[in-house]
């Protein structure tokens, strides 16, 4: 599936950078009782709560919305006139808190910390039967307690200072031959 692909490409790309040793790739937010939290789905069924951001360096990537999907102003690469083209685009959002001390330990950590992220997220990501795969990042928030109210309800306040916390939006847009879409997207 190519949004496992490119997902799972970022990860590998974070975890080998050094910025983080703890990192789910495709995470949801998810609602039990009064308490809301991010949590990674471990088959069967389960997820598990993701709240180890103690460690040295942790993350995650959620959807943030809706997928769109929409013709494509891109031609076609082939010679045939009659395919079209579509753009599906994911909105996505990643989290991560990583040691300020594994940052040049400054008050500019959390920016510091988007700057050494955004080249992995800029990078060039392919995928089979893909005409195209950009990563578009629109923003990013460093203020923890931000971050903290938009991915977890019903938990104190729990982050630690020694942290540099961020969230960065990203659309991931995949642009695609419509005839191929099952093929290209769900691996048949």
């Amino acid at each position: 599936m190519i949004l496992q692909d490119v997902l799972c490409s970022v990860k590998d790309a974070l975890i080998s950078s050094g910025l983080v040793n703890k990192f789910y790739e495709y995470c949801e937010l998810i609602r039990r009782d009064d308490l809301t939290f991010p949590a990674y789905y471990i088959g069967g069924g389960e997820n598990i709560q993701v709240q180890d951001f103690d460690v040295n360096g942790a993350g995650y990537i959620r959807k943030r919305g809706g997928v769109s999907i929409a013709d494509s102003p891109l031609p076609s690469v082939t010679a045939c006139d009659d395919i079209t083209l579509l753009r599906i685009t994911y909105p996505m959002r990643m989290v991560l808190g990583v040691p300020k001390s594994n940052l040049h330990d400054s008050p500019f950590s959390d920016d510091r910390l988007f700057y050494e992220i955004l080249p992995i997220l800029d990078a060039d990501y392919t995928a089979t039967n893909v005409q195209s795969v950009d990563l578009n990042v629109s923003s990013y928030d460093t203020d923890s307690l931000n971050i903290w109210s938009q991915e977890v309800k019903g938990f104190d306040y729990q982050m630690h200072f020694r942290l540099s916390y961020i969230a960065i939006d990203f659309d991931i847009v995949f642009t695609v031959q419509s005839d191929c879409i099952n093929e290209v997207c769900y691996g048949y």
